[in-house]
């Protein structure tokens, strides 16, 4: 059974019997349900390191920019990268 990611075949599942029995159709059923969670687990892991890279590349420009980096958020500014030495600046 092929295994597809984004629409490209990326593995294949292979199921076998050396019994000589024939694998049934809930056999087949029980196959495909195990391909399809399959093919989920390979998303999200492609997914989780898309975000973890995403994430390494943030904190990389975040850490090595020399300007103050800030969110504003209900009249608080968070500090994003620790420049001036503080955690958090309050501006109204």
């Amino acid at each position: 059974m092929p295994l597809h990611n984004r629409g490209q075949v990326v593995s294949v599942l292979n199921i076998e019997t050396y019994s000589g029995n024939t694998l049934t159709k809930d056999d087949f059923d029980l196959i495909t349900a195990v391909g399809l969670d399959v093919e989920l687990a390979i998303e999200q892991a492609r997914l989780y390191t898309a975000l973890r890279e995403s994430n390494e590349k943030y904190q990389l420009v975040v850490n090595n920019v020399r300007e103050v980096i800030f969110r504003c958020t209900d009249g608080y500014l968070t500090l994003l990268n620790n420049v001036t030495g503080k955690d958090s600046l309050v501006i109204r």
